[in-house]
């Protein structure tokens, strides 16, 4: 599969005398996120390239591993919508910029700390190993986002090619494939499913004593209270109390899973329609760059 999967887009030496044609992807093959070990393993498979060539610069560069969770941020967060006790106990949980959150107490890694231990124009020249002579050198136009930009030389941008293929193809591809839920808001907002389990949920929620729109503002709303307040990393009582309305709510309608299942289904739909070029540049790219990461490393 992996060949194939090369051949059919960006990698080199797949010359159309050298091998049949490669079949196209089919819907199946095509790859919309990674899990979570995939995405460490690439993190580590960079960083090691990194280093590498920042040592044949004369710069110290420590590999650092992605941290590990067992979900992303996003499921977490759907994985409480519904659950009453939880809300009863956290409300809407910690909210960015409490003191509870960590926002502010960052330590310097061992990366930071090297830098910060060299002269001014050591720094500059490490920078510059690092992240390339010009930051916007690779230009490229992504749905909803407008321009993407990116170094086209320095180490990071040599570590991604090596492990991506071309520069500005990959950009493009990772940045429509992993915005896909923005670029399919629109029509996932107006999907009829979603539509009547979110006026379900509203009906819900008013007959609570609660007017918010979405689970969103119900949070959105409830959080920017919780910041004016004296102590802010404190939930209140009318923070539990929308909480628990809306995990009740959610519960009821099961707002939450019909949401996952049409957001899910519109990403596929963009994915095999007007986005497939990204998704099949995305695919191969990943493709590509889990087979390299796997590979042994050379001994030295």
């Amino acid at each position: 599969m992996a060949a194939a999967l090369l051949c059919a887009g960006f990698a080199a030496g797949c010359s159309a005398g050298s091998s049949p044609a490669a079949p196209a992807l089919s819907d199946a093959d095509l790859r919309t996120e990674l899990t979570g070990d995939e995405k460490a393993l690439l993190h580590l498979a960079e960083q090691r390239l990194i280093a590498d060539c920042m040592d044949e610069q004369g710069f110290r560069y420590v590999v650092e591993e992605l941290p590990r969770s067992s979900t992303s941020p996003r499921a977490a967060g759907a994985s409480r919508q519904g659950d009453v006790a939880w809300a009863r106990a956290n409300g809407y949980g910690t909210a960015p910029g409490d003191a509870a959150s960590g926002q502010g107490k960052r330590t310097l890694g061992p990366n930071g700390r090297y830098i910060a231990s060299l002269t001014p124009e050591k720094q500059r020249a490490f920078s510059r190993a690092l992240d390339g002579t010009n930051p916007s050198a690779v230009s490229v136009e992504v749905p909803t986002l407008g321009r993407v930009f990116t170094s086209a030389d320095g180490c990071q941008a040599d570590a991604r090619t090596r492990l991506y293929g071309d520069q500005a193809r990959w950009v493009r591809a990772k940045a429509t494939v992993t915005n896909l839920r923005a670029i399919t808001r629109e029509d996932f907002s107006a999907d009829p499913e979603y539509t009547a389990a979110l006026s379900e949920w509203r009906s819900c929620m008013a007959e609570r004593g609660h007017s918010a729109r979405t689970p969103a503002e119900a949070r959105r709303t409830a959080l920017s209270k919780r910041a004016t307040a004296t102590g802010a990393a404190t939930v209140s009582a009318v923070e539990r109390r929308t909480a628990v309305a809306d995990a009740r709510c959610s519960r009821s309608t099961r707002l939450a899973t019909v949401s996952d299942r049409v957001e899910e289904r519109h990403v596929r739909a963009a994915a095999r329609g007007a986005q497939r070029g990204a998704a099949e540049d995305y695919t191969v790219a990943v493709t590509r760059a889990l087979d390299l990461a796997q590979e042994p490393r050379e001994a030295g």
